[in-house]
């Protein structure tokens, strides 16, 4: 989808910022500037996909990395996004509701948090 011009872009965009590096198992650190770039190549994510990343915070950016698996899709882009917003999402209910992150799982049937469906009677 992109082609050379799609590539040379994000080699500039995923590459550019100072480097951060992860403490253990990166918990709450930053994702370095190299890990940000394999992962753009890695899904082919453009500047929108990039730029989200970049602005959720560090905890969720490592998460997004590790834990982002759509399937086979044409692109990634939007669902990249989509993803990241419904993990902000799901930190600010967190916070508010004092949940732990292992009963998080972003592809369940839940809508994010663990505990079976969205519908009720």
């Amino acid at each position: 989808y992109g082609g050379k011009s799609q590539g040379k872009m994000l080699g500039k965009a995923c590459g550019k910022g100072p480097g951060k590096t992860s403490g253990k198992n990166g918990e709450g650190m930053p994702v370095s500037e190299a890990e940000i770039a394999e992962f753009c190549m890695r899904w082919n994510l453009g500047d929108d996909a990039l730029q989200k990343l970049r602005k959720i915070p560090p905890a969720l950016q490592r998460r997004a990395i590790q834990q982002f698996a759509p399937g086979e899709l044409p692109e990634y882009n939007g669902k990249f996004i989509m993803f990241c917003a419904s993990m902000e999402k799901a930190l600010y209910r967190r916070q508010n509701e004092q949940q732990s992150w292992s009963d998080y799982d972003p592809w369940g049937a839940g809508g994010g948090w663990g505990g079976g469906g969205g519908g009720g009677g």
